[in-house]
């Protein structure tokens, strides 16, 4: 991720578009969710009332799912684009991308409702297999989810570049990825490594606080020690995001080309992938 990391220190700037897609997240979180609760007292007397399995449950999550599913594939794009202008040399504008992220909000609609339903189905496909078979069904719908994942990797660089739609999309990207490489894309698994490496340190201040604490006799350090590893998770959270998006783009800039973009390793993008 030595690329994305280079990217976004010459130009912290896009690091606003994974800040925008959490701030939309917590907006749409509320817009959706109190308005919904508000009948039945609140939130918490709301999730009492309803079945887990029940037509109103599904209708409030696939309303919220979509929502925020939009918002964050939106500014994804947009992260995208500023990301090509940075491999060919341009100065990246995060206005820019996202005025040409929202010339192809056709696309980017369809490609939510693809994305929001068949998320949606998987979830509802795991919890069926793991009640049904247990252990051995939460692997099987977590690999199945993980087919899906990296059959749609380059979904949204063809669907804001190309202008593909969702099923030409799948279909590009499965091919991009069968013909290329094969058959697994590793890079999502070195993200998740990398941001349990940088939560670590959160582990070590919890404790100091809870100790200090119990040593005076006052919450007033747990509560700092609370709000510093929140908002210190945040920030990883935002940033392991917007290398991923970046790594993405240059994996599909190679994938298209044969040439690794500007600043990327070429033997890492061929690693990217296990041929088959």
């Amino acid at each position: 991720m030595e690329a994305g990391g280079s990217v976004l220190r010459r130009h912290p700037k896009l690091i606003v578009l994974p800040m925008m897609s959490f701030l939309v997240f917590l907006i749409v979180t509320v817009a959706v969710i109190i308005p919904v609760a508000a009948p039945y007292g609140g939130v918490e007397a709301f999730l009492d009332s309803v079945e887990p399995k029940s037509p109103q449950t599904w209708v409030v999550l696939f309303a919220f799912y979509f929502s925020s599913m939009f918002v964050i594939i939106l500014c994804n794009a947009a992260l995208v684009l500023c990301a090509l202008d940075v491999f060919s040399g341009r100065q990246p504008s995060v206005l820019g991308g996202l005025a040409v992220a929202l010339s192809r909000w056709p696309q980017i609609l369809m490609w939510t409702f693809v994305a929001t339903t068949v998320g949606l189905l998987l979830n509802a496909m795991q919890s069926f297999l793991r009640d049904k078979l247990g252990a051995s069904g939460s692997v099987v719908g977590g690999a199945v989810e993980f087919a899906w994942t990296v059959s749609t990797y380059f979904v949204l660089p063809l669907v804001v570049i190309e202008g593909a739609g969702p099923t030409k999309a799948v279909e590009r990207s499965a091919d991009i990825l069968k013909r290329t490489w094969g058959e697994a894309v590793v890079a999502e698994g070195g993200l998740t490594i990398l941001c349990w490496v940088l939560m670590l340190p959160t582990v070590p201040l919890v404790v100091l606080s809870i100790m200090i604490s119990q040593n005076i006799g006052a919450d007033w350090p747990t509560l700092i020690g609370v709000v510093l590893v929140l908002a210190y998770l945040l920030v990883v959270t935002l940033v392991v995001w917007a290398l991923g998006v970046i790594f993405q783009a240059g994996v599909y800039v190679y994938a298209t080309t044969g040439d690794p973009p500007g600043n990327m390793d070429g033997i890492l993008l061929r690693q990217a992938f296990r041929r088959k």
